[in-house]
């Protein structure tokens, strides 16, 4: 083979393999960028910036009283005391009242409501996030005319950095979907005017255990 030849595939061989040890060293030190500052508490916060983006929030301090508010929701907008939950062990365990009909298998679009349970939640831009999994699937976040969603104070981070950190940490393995859910869904495409429950729930209530 040509010594010239040679020389030149060999620096190229060498260029390449300092630049992937380059993107390999940047990839490991999950750099970030400008943050805004929160003028608030990671609670307060993530309360008013998801009612703004036309959610209702509620904090409840134990077990009996989500299952009462989950009543209450249906109650207030005079939906069936019945609703599709998916098959997480936190909603298992929770003191569902006999006056309430609830379904735990797939969801599907016949369902009206759906009950769902949270990763986290982004205290920055009053988000939920929803990792898909067979506990947790898709297919809530969206089918439903009505979605609740629940979610562990401790759970509420102050940035969307914070939770990729976090899910490094504990060592979890992104899913297919992350879904990042910040109120109804909403559209402006008729006339200008915001409707509600375009593409996905029109209403959308989030229970944070406290």
């Amino acid at each position: 083979m040509n010594p010239t030849r040679n020389a030149i595939l060999a620096r190229l061989r060498s260029a390449s393999k300092l630049q992937d040890n380059m993107v390999n060293q940047r990839l490991q030190q999950h750099g970030r960028g400008p943050l805004p500052a929160l003028n608030a508490q990671l609670l307060e916060r993530f309360v008013n910036k998801m009612t703004a983006n036309s959610a209702s929030v509620e904090v409840v301090k134990d077990d009996r009283s989500l299952v009462n508010s989950v009543k209450l929701f249906l109650q207030r907008h005079n939906l069936p005391l019945s609703l599709c939950m998916v098959n997480h062990p936190l909603l298992s365990g929770l003191p569902w009242s006999d006056e309430l009909q609830i379904d735990k298998r797939f969801v599907s679009h016949h369902d009206l409501t759906v009950l769902s349970v949270a990763t986290a939640a982004l205290a920055e831009t009053g988000s939920v996030v929803m990792l898909s999994g067979e506990q947790t699937p898709t297919e809530a976040n969206f089918l439903p005319d009505n979605f609740i969603c629940i979610v562990n104070q401790l759970d509420i981070v102050a940035y969307m950095e914070d939770l990729w950190d976090r899910l490094r940490q504990q060592g979890q393995t992104l899913p297919a979907v992350v879904n990042i859910v910040s109120g109804p869904s909403r559209t402006a495409d008729v006339e200008q005017t915001i409707q509600l429950g375009a593409h996905g729930p029109r209403r959308m209530h989030v229970l944070i255990r406290g």
